[in-house]
């Protein structure tokens, strides 16, 4: 009896092994990056929630909402104060409604732990953090004041934050191992010290008059000597930015060693205003401090930027910034008329993992145009997620965006040129068109997108050479992708609407396959 109790004891272990999917991870072939989710290239079509909407009370319309912006993966906060309202007794049941929910709907969660930092202050510690603070020290600025940040050099501070974190990444391995509804978890939100260049406290001080640690010199390769000898001016947020992500980097181990989900760290940007350390959350993973992230937390799998710019100027240095070979481009949060424009740009141009638009939820007014703009982008690129990620890993998908002032494009492919011209609505506000183009296969391209129609010609073609305009297109199909990513024909066009195939404005995906002279 004994013996036949053991052998179904590991039939059953291996029958709920084998129900395990992968876990979700990152890979890099060759600079490329790809999310693997079920052990499949996955694009994050997200949403951020409102700060304080991750209740089971305002969630309700959180799902509905999210259901009707299109999301396939939901970023949601995580609060230490909420879930260590003791020390050390912890309570997890609005993390397992989350799950529980998502999972029903069918959707992935990216969880943001907001503990020791929000937005550059400490907001969300407990509150037996914020009434003790011998025993959790906190920045002093300059002017000796005590500021609303916890210090990044007291021992105690992420010792604390690191114990509650790896309590979080406990339980959900416990409970979510086998589904991995949870694909990625958030370190922090937009760390930093707001307000003040670095910790001036006596133990900062101490640190600061210490020679730089060695791992950062040779990153940087620098000279030893201490924080203000070899960086002068630049010392403070540079320090800042050591010291932080040196403590979030403890948080982070601590919570890898229990369950080895991808982690991240966003930056509220410098890319605005003076641009000055203080004017951001100093020491946050801003662009001009990357490398010194990278040497102090390498537990930290993605730098992401949070974008709220306007132009595309802007908006392509920040992306270029945090595209990197060893650091995929995330954009956790964004907001702003650009939003629709920008994921075609980052998923195009610069290989994006994921986008998200933030507080989408409750949107009122110009904010709810904008969220609604994100809508068809989702319904028209989320089934077609098999086949763009294939072309991002091949360095075949590029992006043909309208910006004000542009009319047409001209996208470049090894064998063809696509001239993108514009289409504007009757009554549309700003700009509208925004394609991507990918070379799925030679002379097989597929066109996603919006507001736009196309001419192609062979690259290899003399403009002077005599050839009928239809010679060298085969087929021109309208369609749409199935579940397993295939595309599956709903119309066929051929004559004139060949010449110039159009996209309307409620979107459409067209398969083009060409034959070269």
């Amino acid at each position: 009896m004994k013996r036949l109790f053991s052998l179904f004891l590991l039939v059953h272990t291996l029958s709920v092994f084998a129900q395990t999917r992968p876990i979700p991870q990152l890979k890099n072939q060759n600079g490329r990056y790809a999310f693997l989710v079920d052990g499949k290239p996955f694009l994050i079509l997200g949403g951020q929630v409102h700060n304080s909407s991750a209740w089971p009370a305002a969630m309700p319309s959180v799902w509905a909402q999210a259901e009707q912006l299109g999301v396939n993966t939901l970023e949601v906060p995580i609060y230490w104060e909420a879930v260590e309202p003791q020390p050390g007794k912890f309570d997890f049941s609005t993390v397992d409604y989350l799950v529980t929910e998502a999972r029903k709907r069918n959707l992935r969660l990216a969880l943001l732990w907001f503990a020791s930092w929000k937005n550059g202050e400490m907001s969300y510690t407990p509150e037996w953090i914020k009434t003790a603070p011998q025993m959790y020290p906190r920045v002093i600025n300059a002017h000796g004041e005590r500021m609303f940040h916890l210090s990044p050099v007291a021992a105690t501070n992420w010792q604390a934050d690191a114990r509650a974190f790896a309590a979080l990444m406990r339980h959900l391995k416990q409970t979510d191992e086998r589904d991995r509804t949870v694909i990625m978890v958030q370190v922090e939100n937009e760390a930093g010290l707001h307000s003040a260049d670095r910790d001036y406290s006596p133990e900062a001080n101490k640190v600061f008059n210490s020679p730089v640690p060695d791992a950062l010199l040779k990153r940087l390769n620098k000279s030893a000597g201490t924080w203000e000898q070899v960086f002068g001016s630049d010392a403070p947020e540079l320090f800042s930015a050591w010291t932080v992500a040196s403590y979030i980097n403890r948080v982070a181990e601590a919570g890898r060693r229990e369950y080895a989900l991808p982690l991240t760290a966003n930056a509220w940007l410098k890319e605005n205003g003076f641009q000055q350390p203080g004017g951001y959350p100093t020491g946050g993973p801003t662009s001009n401090v990357l490398d010194v992230w990278k040497a102090a937390a390498p537990a930290i799998d993605i730098l992401a930027p949070d974008i709220y710019l306007g132009s595309y100027p802007e908006i392509q240095g920040v992306m270029r910034a945090y595209t990197r070979p060893d650091n995929p481009l995330l954009i956790p949060e964004s907001g702003g008329a650009a939003m629709p424009r920008t994921l075609f740009y980052a998923l195009a141009d610069y290989g994006a993992i994921g986008f998200a638009p933030f507080g989408f939820d409750n949107a009122t007014g110009t904010l709810a145009k904008e969220y609604a703009a994100v809508t068809p982008n989702y319904t028209l690129l989320r089934p077609a997620i098999p086949v763009l990620t294939q072309m991002q890993q091949t360095g075949k998908l590029q992006a043909a965006v309208q910006e004000h002032g542009m009319n047409e494009k001209l996208v470049r492919f090894d064998g063809y040129d696509f001239l993108v011209q514009f289409v504007s609505p009757p009554g549309a506000e700003g700009p509208q068109g925004r394609v991507l183009l990918g070379e799925m296969n030679p002379d097989e391209f597929y066109l996603i997108g919006f507001n736009a129609r196309f001419q192609v010609r062979p690259r290899s073609l003399p403009p002077s050479a005599r050839m009928s305009k239809y010679e060298f297109i085969l087929t021109v199909e309208e369609g749409t992708f199935d579940d397993a990513g295939t595309f599956r024909r709903t119309r066929l066009y051929n004559g004139d609407e060949i010449y110039f195939f159009e996209l309307p404005a409620t979107g459409s995906v067209l398969r083009v396959r060409l034959q070269r002279k």
